[in-house]
């Protein structure tokens, strides 16, 4: 038979599972698009988190940082992405200490019998 876990269990539970979700989140949208404006012929050029420049514009599909020519470089994305990673990690490490503490209580339970 299974116990009904504790509301701190729960509570546990939830955290790591919003962090994971929240880490992926941000994790995805450090590939979306940060800049975006208008073309002088009335289209619309973005620049994405990675660099990578979409729409009408003559240089679209190539990377900003190609563009740059070592001027510098552009690559937002990475703030995002390294927040993403660093939640993630905390996520699985929440989810892990709760089942490790789970199988211990379980073991420590199966030996008073």
């Amino acid at each position: 038979m299974r116990a009904i876990p504790s509301a701190r269990q729960a509570t546990r539970r939830w955290v790591a599972a919003v962090a994971g979700l929240g880490g992926l989140l941000m994790i995805g949208s450090s590939f979306l698009p940060w800049i975006s404006t208008d073309t002088e012929d009335g289209g619309s050029t973005a620049i994405t988190g990675w660099g990578g420049i979409t729409g009408s514009s003559g240089i679209a599909g190539t990377n900003l940082n190609d563009v740059l020519d070592g001027a510098g470089t552009y690559r937002p994305g990475v703030l995002g992405l390294a927040c993403g990673v660093v939640t993630l990690i905390a996520a699985v490490a929440i989810g892990i200490g709760f089942i490790f503490r789970s199988i211990l209580k379980r073991r420590a339970g199966s030996g008073r019998e």
